[in-house]
């Protein structure tokens, strides 16, 4: 890969929120890659933020 550059932007939407994952990588034919691997990152955050919000509304 010649250039990797990502960015997150976490938007506040009613009780939930939207994550939005911005990625631009060089050469293009890493691309599909990249993305397989993004959408994997973004599916193991969401397991574990959902996982802490559990743990936090559990009683003690």
């Amino acid at each position: 890969m010649e250039y990797h550059h990502a960015s997150f932007e976490v938007r506040g939407e009613g009780e939930h929120g939207r994550l939005i994952w911005i990625t631009d990588v060089l050469p293009d034919s890493v691309a599909p890659e990249i993305r397989i691997r993004t959408q994997l990152g973004i599916i193991e955050m969401k397991q574990a933020i959902e996982a802490a919000a559990l743990q936090n509304t559990e009683p003690s």
